[in-house]
């Protein structure tokens, strides 16, 4: 069903296949929580006591959202100011994973960190330290408000672009979940665009660049 299944703290996710069959490993004794998401069906909360030595067997029931008696289907007309960064260009001659305007607004997400979760060499974490000896990046505490950060799987080190401007915040600090336009991921720094390495200057990173509807920041 190609559902994606994770936990609260965003330290461990999968994605289930054609069948709807998902398997997740590693979980030390005690309760977990678990959401489930999938575009058009209602996402799911549930939360295990999982027991010690174990393998524990879930099955989910996904309830499909309510359609409009009359839906009006639209091409994605490409945006003028994301052309105007390459950002289409890139999507056709590039290696990288992306999310377009119309996928942006057809996700169930409601943050930054949920949406970032679609790319599969992104792993976003919250409420917890999380720190490497080439990341400059942390976790707050939730109490501070939630602090979420993120690892490249595939680099050691992860810069963060909003706009072409590189940050160093946390994913609740970067911008809202309602100013996201577009979002572009290169995992690997010899894969990174060259108008995308001026921003970064020599540190040998994983890039990952979101573009806002915002016309100035």
């Amino acid at each position: 069903m190609l559902a994606t299944i994770s936990t609260d703290s965003g330290a461990r996710r999968a994605t289930s296949d054609e069948a709807g069959r998902f398997t997740i490993r590693g979980f030390k004794p005690g309760r977990v929580g678990f959401h489930v998401l999938r575009i058009g069906y209602e996402p799911i909360a549930f939360v295990l006591d999982l027991p010690a030595d174990s393998t524990v067997h879930v099955e989910i029931r996904l309830h499909g959202t309510p359609l409009l008696q009359t839906v009006i289907v639209q091409g994605d007309a490409p945006s003028e100011r994301l052309a105007r960064t390459g950002f289409y260009w890139r999507r056709s001659h590039c290696n990288g994973e992306f999310l377009t305007p119309a996928q942006v607004d057809s996700s169930v997400a409601n943050s930054p960190s949920e949406l970032l979760r679609a790319f599969h060499g992104i792993d976003v974490i919250c409420g917890k330290p999380w720190k490497t000896p080439q990341s400059r990046l942390h976790v707050l505490p939730p109490t501070t408000g939630g602090g979420c950060t993120m690892k490249s799987r595939g680099a050691g080190c992860l810069w963060v672009l909003v706009d072409g401007h590189p940050v160093d915040a946390e994913l609740y600090d970067i911008t809202s979940r309602a100013e996201i336009a577009a979002v572009e991921f290169h995992e690997r720094s010899n894969n990174v665009p060259a108008e995308l390495q001026g921003a970064m200057g020599d540190t040998p990173c994983g890039v990952v660049a979101v573009w806002t509807n915002l016309v100035a920041r």
